[in-house]
């Protein structure tokens, strides 16, 4: 009688088995952390949008944005969120644990406008990852947070105006930095002063109308900057010489100004600024005009003082024409920063990188 063999894995077999299972266990695994990744990131939006309904329903009842916001959004017997969310943990992808919350700040001596910052994991929903900022006017990818704040001497910004619809004209643009720098709107013609745009190519801006009605903002005092940016966008029909920034309301000043309809050089006034060409750097590099291509795109321009400037130059007007009537700046400007000292190549690069990536990508 034969017996039968009973049939058995080899070594072979079984190893080969066993790296199966694992990459699909590991497929597995992947598969379930990213879902819950996911699943909190859809939750952080989720909250955020609950948080600005409420904000705005805030707003609407009492005329401004809570000063702070704690465990709760309310105002008298009114409650418009009954608890304030918590981020869901753990942090994901870069986010550190220091960023995984909702982190509410208030805008403005008025409480105006608010900030608030969370963090996501990975993309969702038009949003990449990393920290965003949530506004009354949306959530924007970057961050989009200004992170050099040492000597900032002057900060408007756009996006931050508040109360104001399509079209009206700026009677005030507060300064952001806390220095109470309030640039006043003002017309040298006695038209239109700036105009506030709420949505200029999918963003807000400020509006300048040329020589037409000689439109500008008094900054109220003399202000030595060394180092400025500002985030521009140049009508093809501006003046050839059109003035960003002056000291004299047209007199002879020194100014910052955008020269040249066609290559739209961009040049200065202030002797040393930048180079001995006069040239200041747009969108990060100095040679402006081959960085300049478009009129109906913004562009971040920056310049730092000389060696010579630092003491007797200084700015007090923006967009208002140096000596002749006809150098108005015609255009829009989004984002304007000024610092009291020279920025190093770091911060520099932080400044212009919190630039492009909120108004230029």
């Amino acid at each position: 009688m034969t017996k039968n063999k009973e049939s058995a894995f080899t070594l072979l077999e079984l190893l080969i088995t066993i790296v199966i299972i694992g990459v699909l266990a590991t497929l597995v695994v992947f598969f379930v952390q990213n879902t819950r990744k996911n699943s909190r990131d859809a939750k952080r939006v989720s909250d955020v949008k609950q948080i600005q309904t409420a904000l705005e329903l805030y707003f609407n009842n009492v005329g401004h944005y809570p000063e702070e916001v704690t465990s709760t959004i309310s105002y008298g017997d009114s409650i418009y969120m009954n608890i304030y969310p918590t981020a869901p943990s753990p942090a994901d992808g870069d986010c550190s644990e220091a960023d995984n919350s909702y982190r509410y700040s208030s805008i403005g001596d008025d409480n105006s406008s608010y900030e608030i910052l969370f963090c996501l994991g990975s993309g969702l929903s038009g949003l990449s990852g990393g920290v965003k900022m949530a506004t009354p006017f949306g959530i924007f990818n970057g961050g989009n947070y200004l992170t050099v704040s040492d000597g900032l001497l002057l900060h408007l910004d756009a996006s931050k105006i508040k109360n104001l619809s399509d079209g009206e004209q700026v009677s005030t643009w507060e300064d952001l930095s806390g220095n109470s720098f309030n640039a006043i709107g003002g017309s040298y013609n006695n038209n239109l002063k700036p105009t506030y745009e709420e949505n200029y190519e999918g963003a807000p801006a400020v509006k300048f109308h040329g020589n037409v009605d000689g439109s500008y903002f008094d900054l109220g005092s003399n202000l030595y900057a060394k180092s400025v940016f500002f985030i521009v966008q140049v009508d093809s029909d501006a003046p050839s010489l059109s003035c960003v920034v002056t000291t004299k309301l047209n007199g002879y000043p020194w100014s910052i100004r955008i020269s040249g309809v066609r290559s739209w050089r961009i040049s200065t006034d202030f002797n040393d600024w930048i180079n001995n060409s006069n040239n200041i750097y747009v969108n990060g590099s100095a040679d402006p005009s081959a960085t300049f291509p478009s009129n109906t795109d913004r562009h971040m321009f920056y310049a730092e003082v000389g060696a010579t400037s630092e003491s007797s130059k200084y700015f007090h007007y923006i967009g208002a024409s140096e000596y002749g009537n006809n150098r108005w700046f015609k255009g829009r400007i989004s984002e304007v920063l000024f610092y009291d000292r020279k920025l190093n190549s770091e911060e520099r690069s932080e400044v212009e990188d919190y630039l492009t990536e909120k108004w230029l990508e």
